[in-house]
């Protein structure tokens, strides 16, 4: 038996991470369960557990996502000119 396609292991992922992105926002870190992350994501708990061992981990996991984002979207942003990359 023949597993997920790496595509599709990517796009639950994906859906997981933007699910507990929403989770986090909404009831603050300490409040999101793996539980509602779950529930938020359609998916059986037990699905997250196969991509992310703990919240803490899915925090992670979720910070990393938020960071290349916005890295991607500061160098995608052409600065005007005389404006620093600090600003």
């Amino acid at each position: 038996m023949r597993g997920p396609s790496p595509q599709k292991t990517e796009l639950t992922r994906s859906e997981i991470v933007t699910a507990a992105i929403a989770e986090f926002m909404e009831d603050g870190i300490a409040k999101a369960t793996m539980d509602r992350i779950a529930k938020r994501a359609n998916l059986a708990k037990g699905t997250l557990y196969l991509h992310f061992r703990s919240k803490e981990e899915l925090l992670l996991g979720a910070l990393e996502v938020t960071f290349s984002e916005s890295a991607l979207s500061a160098l995608n942003t052409p600065r005007r000119t005389g404006e620093s990359m600090h600003a």
